[in-house]
C-alpha cells in the first residue's frame, strides 16, 4: 500500500512536473494502473476496515421484540429474557441505541394555541411588604395577585384583591374578564379552593364556579395536582412580574398597587391586526368589486402627487388590482394610507368563535 508522501509525489510529477504516466510508473517502480488510481483519486489514501459484526447482530430481533412490548425495560432485564452471557457494555449500547425507535414522542413540546380558545389564571404572592388602613402592612403571603393570561395573544392581567375567598376571587376575575373585552372556552386554574379541584380523574368544580361559568358560558378546567408544565404561560408571567415589574418599585396602598402607571394588568405583546370573519363584508361579485376600486382612484392619485413623482406606479398598481379583482372574487377591497388594498375573505358562513388576541 502506498503511503500519503507517494500519492503526493505521483500527482506532483503528473501535474506540476507535466511527467506522463508511463514515465512517473518506472521512476517510482510502481504499476501504471496504480500511477492511473492515484491520480483519479481525490483524497489521499487511508487505511480502512472492513466492517465485521457484532456479538449483539443475533439478539437484536428479540431485543426489538422485548423495546416494542416495554420502551422503557431496562438493559439489565433485557440482558435476563434473551439469556446474555456475555459483557454488558455493548448489549447496553445497543439497547440505547434502539430505544428511542419505540419510546412515545415526547409530551412536552411547544403547544400551539387558537384565538380565543384557552386563559390562564393563577394567584402571584409578590415579595413586598404593602401598607394597609390603620398603621398595619401585609407580607407576600398575604398578598394574592389575581393573574390571568391569554394562551394565544400573552395579554397579560393582574389585580391585587383582598384575599382568596370566593367573594374577592370571582370579583376579581370579573374585572379581568370585562378588560379583556371577550370571554376564552377554557378557563385554566391549578386547584383553587374557591374554584374547585380534580380528583377522581375529573374535575369538580364549586357551586359557585358552576354559577359562574354557566354565565360567562365557558368551560373552567382545574389542572391536574403538581403539574406545573400544564400552565407555563402563566408562570412565565409570572417570572416577568418578579424580573421585570416589580424590582425598583415602591407601594403606598393597594389602590397604588393597582394604579402603577406599567402595571402588569396592561401588558401585551402585539400580534398583526386581526379581523372575524364575521367583520368582513360578504363582497364576492366581481363587478362590485371593480367599482369599489374605481370609485377610490380619485384618491389614490391624490396621494401618489402627495408622495411625490409617483403617480405612475399608484395608476399600475390600480390597473393591477382591477384585474386581480375580476380575477378573485373572495377579496374585499379597503382604503389604507398606502392606496387601495385587499383582505382575503375566508368564505363561508360568519364565525361565532371569540378573538381574544
Amino acid at each position: 500500500m502506498l503511503h500519503v508522501e507517494d500519492w503526493a509525489e505521483i500527482r506532483r510529477l503528473h501535474f506540476a512536473e507535466g511527467l506522463p504516466i508511463k514515465q512517473i510508473a518506472r521512476q517510482l517502480g510502481i504499476s501504471k494502473n496504480t500511477v492511473k488510481a492515484k491520480l483519479a483519486a481525490d483524497a489521499p489514501p487511508r487505511y480502512q476496515r472492513a466492517p465485521v459484526g457484532s456479538v449483539v447482530d443475533e439478539v437484536e430481533p428479540r431485543i426489538r421484540e422485548l423495546l416494542q412490548g416495554c420502551p422503557t425495560m431496562p438493559a439489565t432485564v433485557i440482558a435476563e429474557r434473551i439469556g446474555w452471557r456475555r459483557g454488558m457494555t455493548v448489549l447496553s449500547a445497543r439497547v440505547r441505541e434502539l430505544r428511542p425507535v419505540y419510546l412515545p414522542p415526547d409530551p412536552s413540546s411547544r403547544t400551539a394555541y387558537v384565538a380565543g380558545e384557552v386563559a390562564q389564571n393563577d394567584f402571584w404572592f409578590p415579595d413586598i411588604t404593602l401598607p394597609v388602613e390603620f398603621g398595619h402592612t401585609r407580607t407576600a403571603k398575604q398578598l394574592p395577585v389575581l393573574t390571568m393570561v391569554s394562551a394565544y395573544s400573552r395579554m397579560l392581567f393582574a389585580l391585587l384583591i383582598p384575599n382568596r375567598h370566593g367573594e374577592d376571587l370571582y370579583a376579581g376575575w370579573w374585572r379581568g374578564l370585562a378588560r379583556l373585552g371577550a370571554v376564552p372556552r377554557v378557563l385554566v386554574w391549578d386547584g383553587e379552593g374557591a374554584v374547585g379541584e380534580y380528583a377522581g380523574g375529573r374535575n369538580k368544580a364549586t357551586g359557585e364556579c358552576q354559577g359562574f361559568r354557566g354565565l360567562l358560558g365557558a368551560k373552567v378546567l382545574v389542572l391536574r395536582p403538581r403539574d406545573p408544565e400544564a400552565k407555563g404561560i402563566i408562570e412565565r408571567a409570572h417570572d416577568y412580574l418578579e424580573r421585570a415589574f416589580l424590582p425598583g418599585r415602591t407601594f403606598t396602598s393597594p389602590a397604588d398597587f393597582n394604579a402603577q402607571p406599567d402595571q402588569p394588568p396592561t401588558r401585551h405583546r402585539p400580534r398583526p391586526a386581526r379581523l372575524r370573519v364575521d367583520d368582513w363584508a360578504p363582497v364576492r361579485d366581481p363587478v362590485a368589486l371593480l367599482a369599489a376600486v374605481t370609485s377610490n382612484l380619485h384618491r389614490a392619485g391624490q396621494l401618489a402627487h402627495h408622495l411625490g413623482g409617483a403617480l405612475d406606479s399608484a395608476q399600475q398598481a390600480m390597473a393591477h388590482i382591477a384585474v386581480t379583482a375580476t380575477q378573485q372574487p373572495d377579496e374585499k377591497p379597503e382604503m389604507t394610507e398606502q392606496g387601495v388594498s385587499f383582505r382575503p375573505q375566508p368564505g363561508g358562513q360568519p364565525s361565532a368563535a371569540v378573538d381574544i388576541g
